[in-house]
């Protein structure tokens, strides 16, 4: 999701892993750029083979201030609605997943 008026500045790129795996590029970015500023590219890393996202982005803020503060950060929550309403937990206490 590059933004075409931005340079791409590989020194202000950070790498985000663990990311749950149904997360789209613009809700990384809606959520990075309410925390720290401005983010002129979010890139969400696939497998190849599988063409499914391995859980793992790039992501390159537009000023270097906003990649110092992304940096310091370290750990986000991203909250996500697959999670919250295809995520539970039963009376038993097992965890219940929804088939694909």
């Amino acid at each position: 999701m590059p933004r075409p008026s931005s340079f791409l500045d590989p020194r202000r790129t950070i790498f985000i892993g663990e990311l749950p795996r149904p997360t789209k590029a613009s809700e990384l970015v809606f959520v990075l750029e309410s925390l720290y500023g401005l983010v002129c590219y979010a890139g969400i890393d696939v497998d190849p083979e599988m063409k499914y996202p391995k859980g793992a982005a790039r992501v390159t803020f537009n000023t270097f201030k906003s990649y110092v503060a992304g940096m310091a950060g370290r750990f986000v929550n991203i909250p996500h609605s697959y999670f919250w309403s295809m995520l539970y937990c039963s009376e038993t206490a097992k965890m219940g997943f929804p088939p694909f």
